[in-house]
């Protein structure tokens, strides 16, 4: 019996007249030189478009909306020739570009060190409160002298004044350094260890409703089970359905302006990290669809 023919991240690619008109964009960072453990996730994007192919995905969310057509594809971005800084640069001025065409930006990584350089195109648009799905908190000043290190996400975002609040969900791994500056920074992050969020209802209730939410999601949040090829693989994550949960919360009390996924690595024989990575994002963009 033949297979089915692939489809293009599940049906949800504009194409023609459509891809100006699509509400949604959709970019790969292909930089994993801020890593320090596996570095194959500079691999995932383009593995992650491939798992996604429609085979046996159709662009209907689990929610009922239907996405087809929704996203124009920019393709994926290498790294500067430069330093990491150079590279962090044009990672910012791709999103501010999406942001200011008025679609809402979602990124493939790449490893955890790219989300500053993304959160950064918000500054000027007002407040935005970073929702960090994580095994770890990564709040490192710097890690191993190098300060954009992927261990030194959060405390690279703390410094931005457009930053109003960090949710951490899921992290398990809190040094002591790191939980010296969480509790330094005056109550700006919350968080919510993977052995409170798993059957916690809303984890986002102390967010102002209507709040612009970026959420950025390092697969290794989740456990094991659901999301074994990642960098930094921790026991007793999250689940699947939690995550997916997470964004429709935020769908239902807060809009999503955007969002990354990250961290995931090209190594399971049955793709089921990539394909989780994908669905993430697809129900992302049906919540930017039914906010719209």
């Amino acid at each position: 019996m033949l297979e089915p023919a692939g489809i293009p991240f599940g049906g949800l690619l504009a194409s023609g007249a459509d891809v100006e008109r699509a509400p949604a964009s959709l970019l790969g960072v292909i930089d994993a030189t801020q890593s320090t453990y596996r570095d194959r996730c500079a691999e995932a994007p383009p593995a992650i478009r491939r798992a996604y192919d429609g085979a046996c995905y159709n662009a209907v969310s689990e929610t009922g909306v239907d996405c087809a057509g929704s996203v124009r594809d920019l393709g994926d971005l290498d790294p500067a020739a430069g330093d990491f800084r150079d590279s962090a640069a044009r990672y910012t001025a791709a999103v501010a570009a999406e942001l200011a065409r008025g679609r809402t930006p979602f990124i493939l990584g790449g490893d955890h060190a790219i989300t500053p350089a993304l959160v950064a195109a918000y500054a000027g648009r007002g407040p935005l409160h970073v929702v960090q799905w994580d095994a770890h908190p990564d709040m490192y000043p710097d890690f191993e002298g190098n300060p954009d290190s992927h261990a030194c996400v959060a405390a690279r975002l703390l410094e931005m004044p457009h930053v109003a609040t960090i949710t951490q969900i899921g992290i398990r791994t809190e040094t002591a350094v790191q939980r010296g500056v969480r509790e330094s920074a005056g109550g700006r992050v919350v968080q919510i260890p993977a052995w409170e969020a798993e059957n916690r209802g809303a984890l986002l209730s102390h967010l102002p409703a209507g709040a612009p939410v970026y959420l950025t999601v390092d697969m290794d949040g989740f456990d094991p089970a659901f999301a074994p090829a990642v960098a930094h693989p921790v026991p007793a994550g999250l689940s699947g359905r939690a995550g997916l949960q997470l964004v429709k919360e935020i769908g239902a009390r807060h809009r999503l302006a955007g969002m990354d996924v990250v961290e995931a690595c090209p190594d399971d024989r049955d793709n089921r990290t990539l394909i989780l990575a994908a669905r993430l994002i697809h129900e992302g963009v049906a919540t930017v669809l039914a906010q719209r």
